[in-house]
This record gives C-alpha cells, sequence and structure tokens, in this order.
C-alpha cells in the first residue's frame, strides 16, 4: 500500500506543500542553485508524480521501450514515432482489463500472464523494427512490469531523493556537476529517464578498472543498496573501521576514473 501522504500530496495538501519547500530549498542552495532553482525541482518533480499517477500499463511499457530504443537509434523522430503507435496499439489491446494496473500491483499471476502474453505480442514487432530480439522484448516487459508494481512507502523519502536527481540532471546539463556529487547521490528515481540511466551504466563500464576487491565492495554497495552491517558479514571485513578505508580508498579510485570521463565536462548549450 502506497504512503497515504502521496494521496495527499497529489490533491493538493498546502500544509504538506508548506513543509516540502523549505527542505527542497535548503537542499540546493547548500549545492549551489538558488531560490529559482528550487522551485523548478519542485515544479518538475510534482509535475512527474502527477503524471506517475495517471499512467497506465501501456504508457510504462512505451516508456520503457522508449529508452531501450534510445540506446538503439540516433534518429529522435523514429524514437518518438514508434513510441507513439506501440503506447496506441497496447492502449487498444490492454482495453478489455480496465483493472489491470491494480491487479499488477496486487502481483496478481492471471494478470501478469495476461500482461506479458498481451503486451509481448504487441511490443515484438517494434523491438524486432529497431533490431532487437526476443530476449530484449522481454527485459523491456519485465522493466516495465517491474514499475507498474512499484509503491511509495515513504513519500517524503521518495520526494528528497528525486528532487536531489532531478537538481543533479539540471547541474550535469550546466556543466556544474562533478563526480564527488555523483557518488554521493547515486540512487535513481523510479521515473528517471534515459539520461540519468547513462550514470549507472558509465559506473559499471568502469568497474573493469578496479581491482576485483572494489568490484566486490562498491557493486552491492552502490546498485543493489546492501547497507554497511550487511556486506561487513558478506565480505568478511572483521571491523567497521576495515570496511571504511576499503570503501572510501575504492571510491576514490572510482572518482578519479570519473574524472577523466567526458560525461562530467560542461554540456554544449
Amino acid at each position: 500500500m502506497e504512503d497515504v501522504l502521496l494521496e495527499q500530496f497529489l490533491k493538493g495538501d498546502p500544509l504538506l506543500i508548506r513543509q516540502l519547500r523549505p527542505i527542497i530549498l535548503d537542499f540546493v542552495t547548500r549545492t549551489g542553485g538558488n531560490s529559482d532553482d528550487a522551485r523548478e525541482v519542485f515544479q518538475i518533480v510534482s509535475l512527474s508524480l502527477f503524471e506517475r499517477a495517471k499512467r497506465t500499463p501501456a504508457q510504462y511499457i512505451s516508456k520503457a521501450f522508449k529508452v531501450w530504443l534510445n540506446k538503439h537509434r540516433r534518429d529522435p523522430d523514429y524514437v518518438s514515432e514508434q513510441t507513439d503507435q506501440l503506447e496506441a496499439d497496447l492502449e487498444a489491446a490492454f482495453a478489455p482489463f480496465s483493472g489491470l494496473l491494480t491487479a499488477l500491483r496486487k502481483e496478481d499471476e492471471a494478470a501478469t500472464d495476461w500482461f506479458n502474453r498481451t503486451g509481448g505480442s504487441v511490443l515484438l514487432p517494434f523491438v524486432k523494427a529497431g533490431n532487437g530480439d526476443v530476449t530484449a522484448a522481454g527485459d523491456i516487459l519485465a522493466a516495465a512490469l517491474k514499475k507498474c508494481r512499484r509503491v511509495i512507502r515513504d513519500f517524503k523519502d521518495y520526494f528528497l531523493k528525486s528532487c536531489k536527481n532531478e537538481w543533479l540532471r539540471l547541474k550535469k546539463k550546466r556543466g556544474m556537476i562533478s563526480p564527488e556529487e555523483y557518488i554521493t547521490h547515486l540512487e535513481t528515481e523510479d521515473d528517471t529517464e534515459a539520461d540519468l540511466h547513462e550514470l549507472p551504466n558509465l559506473i559499471l563500464n568502469l568497474f573493469h578498472k578496479a581491482s576485483n576487491a572494489c568490484r566486490k565492495l562498491l557493486h552491492p554497495l552502490l546498485f543493489e543498496g546492501k547497507t554497511k552491517d550487511e556486506l561487513l558479514g558478506i565480505l568478511g571485513y572483521k571491523n567497521p573501521g576495515s570496511f571504511d578505508v576499503a570503501k572510501s580508498r575504492c571510491l576514490s579510485a572510482l572518482r578519479e576514473e570519473l574524472k577523466q570521463h567526458p560525461y562530467f565536462k560542461p554540456a554544449d548549450v
């Protein structure tokens, strides 16, 4: 069940909004922005939440497809045209099952099977047209299903992380982001588009330059959501201090690699 604060926010609860705005303003101004930047971040994240609340299973699939297609085609007009057509075809195919999203969130097996079979039959021709295969279509459906089922159980935490990531995106666009800041706020939000997906992929691609010990430490820490206490046991560290030293050393090495990457050069505007 989703946090009731989300519903209050979507209804425009003025008290909740007044509580959130100073938090975002403080974070943005402490990290190089101003009040206008904070207002822009707040508005973008708010609009994303409103859009998310209205999103259908067809839209979840089309968004996942768009992310995939953007990695394989450099023609924005083609990507947009294909995505729009896919969404329209999926909406028509899903029309007989009006409660599909609710059933998926309840992890109903019959609904999940119907989603995969019906969605897959519509999606596959579009994936093949983009030089993909059945495996790629399956991955897209799996990503969409995961998004369909995701619920926000701690709205304030979710909103703050989303605002941090949106501010990160804006700073990157303006050439203001540093590798250190990215490492600090690595998490990506639910509605992230392809631009922010580039960052985790960039980190993963650089992991081959790290030592085996650092890969074993950083991957579960940054990508699997493992806690320090969990990793102490998994990796065999005898005390927290040794883990902290190893983590600091590995992150420093990763930062040095990131600093050399063109992603962190100012964007052309």
